[in-house]
C-alpha cells in the first residue's frame, strides 16, 4: 500500500509545471503561495477543484520540518485548535498508519476525515514527503466510529513533498478532498468559494514554520524521524524506543485521542441557532411567495370557520390543529403526510 501511495503523490509533482493551477494568491512571510486546479476531479461524490501551496521556511533543515508535519499526534497541541486526531491502526505489513482527524468547520459542524498515512524519506538528497489518502480506509471506520457531531467528509489525497533549498526548505503541498458541504452548488461550490477562503488555507503556514524552528533547536540528528524505521525503507535511522513507544508500535491498532469537543461544541452554538433562524425565515418566505404565485389563500383561516363550512372564496378545507386551511384550487388533492428522510 506504502509503494502505491508514493507513487500516486509523486506523480502529481509536476503538476505545477505543466500548468494545471491558476488564480494564484501570495502572501509572507516565505513567498507563501496559494492555487486552485483549473479543472475539477471527482472525489466523494463530488466533482471538486484540488489545490496547491507552495512555501520557504528559512534555516530549517528539510528532516526537521518532515519531523513537524509527519508527527500528526502532536498537531491538536500547535497546529489546529479544537481539532482531534486518533491513531487507529499501525499497519507494519503494508507501512502506513491510519488515521481519524475532525475539525472545526464553524458556522457548520466539524468535518471527520479518515485516511491511511505514509512516508518517504532519502537522506543523501535531503527529500521527504508525507502524505495522506482515504482510499481502503472502510477499515479505519470499523476500528474507529465517526464522532456523534462530525460529518465525514473524503481526502482523496494529499501530500507534503519536503525538499532542500540554498535558505533552508520548501514545502510543496497539495490536496484533493471533499468536506461534503451542505450547500455545493452555485456562489457555494468549492471553485466559487475560493477567493473567498484561501486566506484561511495559508493559517497553518507560519505555525508550521515556527514548530520547525522549535525542532530545529532540539537538535537531534539528520536521521533521526519521528516516524518509525518500520514505516520506510531505511535502515539506518536514529528513532528512540522513546518514539516508537509514542506510537505503540508493539501494538497492531491503538487510539489515541485528544480533547477538544465541548469547547468545539460550545463555540459552533451560536453559529448554529443563527443558521437555523436563518433557513426558516428563508422557508416561511419561499411558502408565502409559493402561495401568492398559485393563488392559494394564504389565511390560514382560524377557528373562526368551522371545518367543511361552505364559503364564497374557499370550496375546501382541510384542518391542521385549531386552524382551517382552504383553498381556491377546484382540482386541490389531498396532502401527504409522509416526511422524506
Amino acid at each position: 500500500m506504502r509503494d502505491q501511495m508514493l507513487k500516486r503523490f509523486r506523480s502529481h509533482f509536476a503538476d505545477k509545471d505543466k500548468g494545471y493551477f491558476y488564480e494564484a494568491h501570495e502572501r509572507q512571510p516565505g513567498n507563501q503561495v496559494v492555487m486552485m486546479s483549473k479543472e475539477d476531479f471527482y472525489c466523494g461524490g463530488n466533482a471538486v477543484p484540488s489545490y496547491y501551496i507552495e512555501y520557504l521556511v528559512e534555516g530549517v533543515r528539510p528532516v526537521d520540518v518532515f519531523n513537524v508535519i509527519a508527527d500528526t499526534l502532536s498537531q491538536p497541541e500547535w497546529l489546529c485548535k479544537g481539532c482531534t486526531v486518533s491513531l487507529v491502526e499501525n499497519d507494519v505489513v503494508n507501512k502506513v498508519q491510519g488515521y481519524a482527524a475532525a475539525y472545526r468547520a464553524a458556522p457548520i459542524n466539524r468535518r471527520e476525515f479518515y485516511q491511511w498515512q505514509a512516508y518517504s524519506a532519502d537522506f543523501v538528497n535531503e527529500t521527504f514527503v508525507v502524505g495522506a489518502e482515504a482510499r481502503n480506509s472502510k477499515e479505519l471506520k470499523r476500528e474507529s466510529k465517526p464522532l456523534s457531531d462530525v460529518t465525514v467528509g473524503r481526502m482523496c489525497w494529499s501530500y507534503s513533498h519536503i525538499t532542500k533549498d540554498p535558505n533552508g526548505t520548501r514545502v510543496v503541498q497539495m490536496s484533493h478532498f471533499n468536506v461534503k458541504p451542505p450547500m455545493s452548488f452555485g456562489p457555494f461550490s468549492p471553485r466559487n468559494m475560493y477567493n473567498t477562503i484561501w486566506p484561511l488555507m495559508l493559517q497553518r503556514v507560519p505555525k508550521i514554520m515556527a514548530q520547525s524552528k522549535k525542532q530545529t533547536k532540539k537538535g537531534w540528528g539528520p536521521k533521526r524521524l519521528v516516524i518509525d524505521d518500520v514505516f520506510m525503507d531505511i535502515a539506518d535511522g536514529e528513532n528512540s524506543q522513546e518514539l516508537a513507544a509514542r506510537y505503540a508500535l508493539t501494538a497492531p491498532k491503538i487510539m489515541a485521542n485528544f480533547a477538544g469537543d465541548d469547547l468545539a461544541k460550545k463555540a459552533r452554538l451560536p453559529w448554529l441557532i443563527a443558521a437555523f433562524v436563518l433557513v426558516v425565515l428563508l422557508v416561511c418566505t419561499a411558502l408565502c411567495g409559493s402561495c401568492s404565485h398559485f393563488g392559494l389563500c394564504t389565511c390560514l383561516c382560524p377557528a373562526r370557520k368551522a371545518e367543511g363550512t361552505p364559503s364564497n372564496q374557499c370550496d375546501t378545507y382541510q384542518r391542521a390543529g385549531n386552524a382551517v386551511w382552504c383553498s381556491l384550487d377546484e382540482d386541490a388533492e389531498a396532502g401527504d403526510d409522509s416526511v422524506e428522510e
